[in-house]
């Protein structure tokens, strides 16, 4: 709310209008500094951007807890999303509720399981891909992940290694 609010939504409409004049090829990736879906400014510009018929490749990262709310409203992108990337950092219940503190396991997984499905069935070109963040409190469980991934059908599975932000 407020000023700082407006403002950013007066941008977003102004990169929304930027997105839909360009003619030529773009990509971008929303987001990778929090959750596309938790912010109400990304989630606007997802909700509000039509690139319908565009040559406009979409990557979206998402820890996947919002994802079934939030994505039946984004219409104007669908066709558009080439990836759509989900942040395990887990492979079992257990290591994930130690290092994403604050998620939930059960919303992930069928949030993965819905887009899996959604793709199959509207955008086969879509590829869903998983993120594991390889750290101390779950290395042992990568094994896991691998198998997980494998059996809900994700397309891609990544491993990155923890990086220092300053935060610890």
């Amino acid at each position: 709310e407020g000023s700082e609010h407006d403002y950013k939504i007066k941008l977003v409409n102004h990169i929304i209008k930027l997105i839909e004049q360009h003619n030529k090829k773009l990509k971008f990736s929303v987001s990778g500094d929090g959750d596309p879906f938790a912010s109400l400014v990304y989630r606007y510009l997802l909700t509000n951007l039509n690139v319908i018929n565009k040559d406009i490749e979409i990557e979206i990262v998402t820890n996947g807890i919002l994802t079934k709310s939030y994505w039946p409203k984004m219409t104007g992108i669908h066709k558009n999303v080439v990836r759509f990337k989900f942040s395990f950092d887990a492979g079992s219940e257990l290591v994930y509720d130690q290092v994403r503190r604050g998620g939930s396991w059960n919303k992930l997984i069928n949030s993965v399981e819905y887009m899996v499905n959604w793709r199959k069935a509207y955008n086969p070109r879509m590829k869903i891909t998983s993120n594991f963040v390889v750290q101390t409190g779950n290395y042992t469980d990568m094994a896991s992940y691998v198998d997980l991934c494998n059996d809900l059908g994700v397309d891609e599975i990544n491993f990155q290694k923890i990086d220092n932000w300053g935060t610890f």
